[in-house]
């Protein structure tokens, strides 16, 4: 599983959040996997076919798409904070805490924040979070900091490497 676990790592450093597709990261893909013999048909699709020695080896099918979900940058706070929107659908509650890294120019890590739930008003904590109320903190002090900085409209994707998890079984961003 190595080798396939070391080419899953590399793959996930690829971001190809949905919308951005066309980026110079797309060609990255297949580049990667021609070493292994990947070749693409006619109409985009790309093939990969590896053949064990091992008589009695399983079969093993990677289906993907290239894309995956992320952010965008929609503003910034006057504190600095970058206020998001979606590409892609997930649930914005799942979010607080989590790291991202924001694409812009170079590259910013980044945590998602929010009102904790034992700061809000009582009525609040008892609804779902929505986007609109997740903002990106990369530790800029002020807005003309981050506008130094970030662009409107940069795209944001989930700071996750693959890992490998018990039972010989993998999971990555994108996975």
């Amino acid at each position: 599983m190595s080798k396939i676990f070391q080419m899953l790592q590399e793959l996930s450093k690829v971001q190809l959040l949905s919308g951005a597709e066309s980026t110079s990261a797309l060609h990255e893909v297949p580049n990667f996997l021609k070493s292994y013999g990947a070749y693409s048909d006619s109409i985009g699709n790309l093939w990969l076919e590896k053949q064990s020695d091992a008589p009695d080896a399983k079969n093993i099918l990677l289906e993907a798409h290239l894309d995956a979900i992320g952010l965008c940058v929609a503003s910034i706070t006057e504190n600095g904070f970058l206020s998001v929107c979606a590409c892609g659908g997930f649930d914005a509650s799942l979010l607080p805490g989590t790291e991202f890294i924001v694409h812009s120019g170079k590259d910013y890590k980044a945590v998602a924040t929010s009102i904790p739930p034992h700061l809000m008003k009582k009525k609040d904590a008892e609804t779902k979070i929505t986007l609109s109320e997740i903002y990106l903190d990369c530790g800029f002090s002020s807005k003309s900091e981050a506008q130094r900085h970030i662009m409107i409209g940069s795209t944001v994707s989930f700071a996750a490497p693959a890992n490998a998890l018990l039972n010989r079984r993998i999971c990555a961003p994108s996975l």
